[in-house]
């Protein structure tokens, strides 16, 4: 269970890090 949840989360954080990085190179 810890194992999936700390997998989640990296995931999470790099989706989130990838669409920040999209918004800068579209801006």
């Amino acid at each position: 269970y810890g194992y999936l949840t700390n997998t989640k989360v990296k995931f999470m954080l790099v989706t989130t890090d990838l669409d920040v990085r999209d918004a800068d190179v579209r801006n």
